[in-house]
């Protein structure tokens, strides 16, 4: 008897079960916007994927997650006073004009929001920007779609552009692709 794993196996069930041999890269380049598509469509259209959605980010990010100091002394005690401070500095950037370049949400309701992203269109990008202030560091939101997943810049020896994300020889991010406008 061959072993074999039973999804491999062809029978009058697994007959019209068709399968390829291409990449997740090649695959996706011909389905990714079908597949946002839809999975935003079943969170929109259909009270189970809106469950799914919220169940996900309720267990995943409930109220926000927080911050808690815990900076010691050298006689390796908490430095209450430190850490005080560090927390409150992290309540205050935690507004929405300190943590989100839009000015609108607040790091709780970003958290939730981001992965509420990720189970509907499966990815999302945050860019950081770094300016002034005491936490001189604030978040952009950019939706998948703005990815220029069919843009082919010039070739560079060593950096391969896969659905607008740049690679090196490793496939290590150098850059994305961004669209200045959501299409």
């Amino acid at each position: 008897m061959l072993r074999m794993y039973e999804s491999a196996r062809q029978s009058r069930l697994t007959a019209d079960w068709y399968s390829s041999n291409t990449s997740e890269d090649a695959e996706l380049s011909t389905s990714l916007r079908v597949l946002r598509q839809r999975g935003r469509a079943l969170v929109r259209d259909n009270p189970y994927g809106k469950r799914v959605k919220t169940i996900v980010c309720s267990n995943v990010v409930g109220h926000g997650i927080g911050m808690q100091a815990a900076v010691t002394s050298a006689r390796n005690r908490l430095n209450n006073r430190v850490n005080d401070e560090i927390e409150a500095l992290w309540r205050e950037w935690c507004q929405p004009t300190n943590c989100h370049t839009g000015g609108v949400l607040h790091f709780a309701d970003m958290e939730r929001m981001l992965m509420g992203q990720v189970v509907e269109a499966g990815e999302i990008f945050i860019r950081k920007h770094y300016g002034t202030g005491k936490v001189p560091l604030r978040l952009e939101v950019i939706e998948p779609e703005r990815i220029a997943e069919d843009f082919e810049p010039p070739d560079v020896s060593g950096v391969v552009t896969k659905l607008g994300v740049e690679l090196d020889a490793f496939g290590k991010p150098l850059a994305y692709w961004i669209k200045e406008l959501h299409p």
